[in-house]
């Protein structure tokens, strides 16, 4: 058995989907405008998760998916974010109410790259 697989099968093998990597960003633009720091608690995303948004949703819609469910701070879904009479009557909406085009697309890719995507992950490996 190699020493890799020997790893994956201890009991102390770090399950990702039991503590997802979190890290703060701030959207530099967005405390600009704001006139405080906009900082964003991001998440990675579980394969599941990623696959499903990605699979789903046009690219434009794709960013505002991974956005909506990697964001932990400021939660999207809180209802006080909404406001029916601007026509602002879902989390998408709320976030397109509030973001810059670029801001959503830089957050979203932050949360890719969380997720293990838009890296190199891997790396050639020579005589052994």
């Amino acid at each position: 058995m190699s020493e890799f697989l020997d790893m994956l099968l201890r009991s102390d093998c770090p399950n990702v989907l039991k503590n997802l990597p979190t890290k703060k960003v701030e959207c530099v633009t967005m405390s600009k405008r704001l006139g405080i720091k906009a900082v964003f608690i991001i998440r990675a995303l579980p394969y599941g998760k990623a696959e499903q948004i990605r699979g789903m949703h046009s690219e434009q819609d794709t960013n505002l998916h991974i956005l909506l469910n990697g964001c932990v701070d400021p939660d999207w879904k809180d209802s006080g974010l909404l406001n029916p009479a601007e026509g602002i009557v879902t989390p998408l909406d709320a976030i397109q109410s509030r973001m810059l085009a670029g801001e959503i697309a830089d957050v979203a890719m932050a949360i890719e790259k969380l997720s293990g995507f838009r890296q190199n992950t891997l790396k050639e490996v020579k005589n052994g």
